[in-house]
């Protein structure tokens, strides 16, 4: 049922998430090399400019737990999305199935055209059938 649109826009959400992932992988990564430098320092540095540093540093690992905060909601709305899309896109398949290949553009069934409107196809049609 999945045509190369389809697929590529399944692709694209699947990118999306792993590159999210990365990316939160690598801030924690990051994160937790900051952690120990941090608390290897704060033995090391201490008094009011060693504190004030200290500050420094956890404000920022506030801002990155928020930024991977944010990278998890974004990784959950695009799964999300992938699921809605991939829901449509069978529902509109299982639609065509059920009309029986019966499905115009404009969403009339071709079997419900005016039955007093003949055409030169139609009589055509009817002189050849046996």
């Amino acid at each position: 049922m999945d045509t190369n649109n389809q697929k590529s826009t399944k692709e694209a959400y699947i990118k999306s998430i792993g590159f999210l992932e990365q990316a939160r992988k690598g801030l924690q990564s990051t994160q937790d090399v900051v952690r120990s430098h941090r608390e290897s320092l704060a033995t090391h540095y201490q008094g009011r400019d060693g504190v004030a540093f200290g500050q420094v540093i956890d404000t920022w690992l506030e801002e990155v737990d928020r930024i991977m905060n944010t990278c998890i909601a974004m990784e959950n709305t695009l799964g999300e999305s992938m699921q809605r899309d991939e829901h449509v896109q069978e529902s509109n398949f299982q639609a065509v199935v059920n009309s029986g290949g019966g499905l115009t553009g404009f969403g009339e069934g071709v079997t419900h055209v005016a039955p007093s409107v003949s055409s030169t196809a139609d009589s055509t049609y009817g002189a050849l059938v046996p």
